[in-house]
C-alpha cells in the first residue's frame, strides 16, 4: 500500500522500480520479463482512488485461503486479517516448524494445533514448571497430558540428539493417541522482576482482553520490565483516535487488572507493592516502524 503509486506506474510502463538501487545487468535481465499491463494498473487505480488503502481483498478478490503462522505473539495481528482480506476468508497455521524440524502438521482452519509428526522425529515433553531443575521428569507423546505446557526435546535423523529447542509448547488435545501441539512461545520470553515470572503470552491476551472490553485499537505495543523502579511499562501506539486521557487511565487499570488474573505471582507482587504500580507511555504515530527500520 505504501507504494502502490511506483507499483501501479511499473505495471502500467513494464518497468521494475526506478526507485531501487538495481545493477543494469540486472535491472536489463528482469526487463526481458515483463511487459506492460495498463488494463490492470488503470484497475488497480481505480481500487487506489476508490478505498482508503490499497489491499488484497480489491487485487485478488479470488483468494480462498490464507496460510500463515498463528500462534505465539503473531497471533496478535490475526485480528487485522478483516480489514486487508475478504472478511471470513480461511486462515490455516502452517504447522509448527523450525530449521531444526517439521514438528506439526495442521489440519484444521480453528487455532494454530497441529498433529505431531511422529513419523518424522522423537520428541520428549519436560513440564514447564520442571526445566530448572537438576533432574527434570521427561515424558514421552504418550505421556503428555491435555492443556498442558511442556518444553520439547528433540531427537532428529538429521542428527540432533535431545535438543531442547527452548520452546514452550501446549497440549491442545490429542487426534486418536497422538498429541495436538501448538507453539506458545520461546523459553526465554520471561520476565522476572521479583519473582512474578511474567510470559509474553499473558501480556498478549491481557492486551486483547482489554481491547475487546473498552473497545480502542492499538496498533502496535511493547512491554519492558523497568528494573530500576520495579515496575512494568506499556508503550503503545494507537490505530485512529487515541483516547481521552480518562480512557488511557482505564486502559491501564484493566490491563493491570487482567494480569492479577491470569499471573498470580503478579498478583502477589503488585498487592505486597514489591511490584510499583505500572506506567503507560503513548507512542507517536509511525513510532514501531521508525523503531524496525532503525534496527534493519
Amino acid at each position: 500500500d505504501r507504494c502502490k503509486d511506483d507499483i501501479i506506474k511499473d505495471i502500467r510502463d513494464g518497468t521494475g522500480g526506478d526507485r531501487w538501487s538495481v545493477s543494469s545487468e540486472i535491472r536489463t535481465q528482469l526487463g526481458r520479463s515483463l511487459a506492460k499491463n495498463p488494463t490492470r494498473a488503470r484497475q488497480l487505480e481505480k481500487f487506489a482512488n476508490q478505498h482508503e488503502k490499497l489491499r488484497p481483498k480489491q487485487y485478488w478478490p479470488q483468494l480462498q485461503l490464507i496460510g500463515c503462522w498463528k500462534g505465539g505473539t503473531v497471533g496478535v495481528r490475526l485480528k487485522e486479517f478483516d480489514r486487508w482480506f475478504a472478511e471470513g476468508t480461511p486462515v490455516r497455521d502452517l504447522g509448527y516448524m523450525a530449521s531444526e524440524a517439521q514438528i506439526s502438521l495442521p489440519i484444521s482452519d480453528v487455532g494454530s494445533a497441529g498433529i505431531l509428526a511422529v513419523d518424522d522425529n522423537f520428541y520428549e515433553f519436560v513440564p514447564e514448571s520442571e526445566i530448572g531443575s537438576s533432574n527434570p521428569a521427561t515424558l514421552s507423546c504418550t505421556e503428555v497430558e491435555k492443556e498442558k505446557n511442556y518444553y520439547l526435546i528433540l531427537t532428529t535423523p538429521g542428527g540432533l540428539y535431545r535438543y531442547n529447542i527452548n520452546d514452550v509448547v501446549r497440549v491442545a488435545g490429542f487426534y486418536n493417541q497422538t498429541p495436538l501441539i501448538e507453539f506458545l512461545r520461546k523459553g526465554r520470553d520471561v520476565t522476572n522482576i521479583t519473582g512474578e515470572k511474567l510470559h509474553v503470552n499473558q501480556v498478549v491476551q491481557a492486551m486483547e482482553e482489554v481491547q475487546r472490553t473498552i473497545g480502542i485499537a492499538i496498533q502496535h505495543f511493547r512491554a519492558f520490565a523497568d528494573m530500576e523502579n520495579s515496575r512494568y511499562a506499556f508503550l503503545v501506539e494507537f490505530d485512529g483516535i487515541q483516547p481521552q486521557d480518562e480512557g488511557l487511565s482505564r486502559l491501564l487499570r484493566d490491563l493491570d487488572t487482567c494480569l492479577h488474573r491470569l499471573n498470580v505471582e503478579y498478583a502477589e507482587k503488585r498487592q505486597s507493592r514489591r511490584l510499583a504500580d505500572p506506567v503507560l507511555w503513548v507512542m507517536k504515530p509511525g513510532w514501531f516502524e521508525r523503531k524496525v527500520q532503525a534496527m534493519l
